[in-house]
């Protein structure tokens, strides 16, 4: 389990705090937004790269802002 959390890029330290919970129903639901919630930052940081990427790429391209597809 540690190593799908480090390979999703979550913290040890709010990895190992989501353990220290007293039930295993209350360490799966903290693990469970940990998770969940690393994988929506890395959807919004996508998106938000691929705005900017895009508006980028429109004004850079001056001859035919329709030949950019975002």
């Amino acid at each position: 389990l540690m190593s799908l959390a480090y390979r999703m890029d979550i913290g040890e330290p709010a990895f190992r705090q989501a353990l220290e919970s007293r039930s295993t129903i209350e360490q799966a639901r903290q693990l469970a937004r940990l998770f969940i919630g690393r994988e929506l930052q890395k959807l919004r940081t996508r998106q938000a790269y691929h705005r900017h990427r895009c508006q980028s790429l429109k004004s850079n391209d001056s001859a035919d802002n329709d030949s950019v597809v975002c």
